[in-house]
């Protein structure tokens, strides 16, 4: 939790870009919950006015350009939504790639001759490609999603509390599904990534030291060590890929 603390406050610099997301994403929440809403009370009004022997196509007009507009406005803060999203998240990208070249500048001179330089490209890249998919995909889509649920669960128990309930009894097993599978994901992820720094290695240290590798005929020792680290990061990869492919189903129905 700390991490992700520390994380966010990388988007401190980016006040504005925050306050266009978050407003999007409130707006296209609330404008994708309108829909049903309007379709809902239309359906009240025909079955009233059928009852009463009333037929008009007055109020079936004005839910349908309601519907159209609500449909359009939601278009337009989804829109933005991702738009303002994805512009935060590079922000955020572009200040962290920049703070670990500045951090890899004041370091000893004896972590660099340590350090593996596949492991450096792959912090430099691939965690934080991940961060940048976090900031937009983890922490803008999920308030989108709570405030989706919550308005819904309001909206649904004013409606009925039964069918409200009875609806949302899945959610727990939804959550616990979902925690497990994300338990089982932070290991192997975890192994992705060092295997990932380590098929980096092997190709920059057989790259770098290419005419060493030719003067003493060790084309193929290096060709079979980098086939060894790529089939090990297609193993992880497929397990990682596989585990989320089970699991998936179970959660988006």
């Amino acid at each position: 939790m700390r991490v992700l603390v520390r994380l966010l406050r990388f988007t401190l610099p980016y006040k504005r870009q925050v306050a266009l997301t978050v407003g999007s994403m409130i707006g296209s929440s609330l404008f994708s919950l309108a829909v049903p809403t309007i379709v809902g009370a239309t359906l009240d009004t025909a079955l009233r006015a059928q009852a009463g022997g009333v037929v008009s196509w007055s109020p079936l007009i004005d839910a349908a350009l309601l519907i159209l507009g609500a449909a359009a406005l939601r278009g337009v803060f989804a829109f933005t939504q991702q738009y303002f999203g994805e512009n935060l998240s590079q922000s955020v990208a572009y200040s962290i790639r920049n703070a670990i070249y500045n951090r890899l500048q004041r370091l000893s001179f004896a972590y660099h001759d340590q350090a593996e330089i596949g492991q450096i490209m792959s912090r430099a890249t691939q965690d934080v490609e991940g961060v940048r998919m976090y900031i937009n995909f983890g922490i803008v889509r999920v308030g989108y999603i709570l405030i989706l649920l919550g308005v819904a669960l309001y909206l649904m128990m004013r409606s009925n509390m039964t069918l409200a309930l009875v609806s949302w009894g899945f959610l727990p097993v939804i959550a616990g599904v979902s925690t497990v599978m994300s338990m089982k994901l932070r290991p192997l992820w975890l192994a992705v990534q060092d295997s990932q720094g380590r098929l980096s290695t092997a190709l920059q240290e057989s790259l770098s030291g290419v005419r060493v590798v030719k003067a003493f005929s060790r084309e193929e020792f290096e060709s079979q060590k980098f086939d060894v680290e790529a089939k090990n990061q297609f193993t992880q990869s497929y397990a990682t890929n596989r585990l989320q492919a089970i699991n998936q189903p179970l959660l988006t129905g």
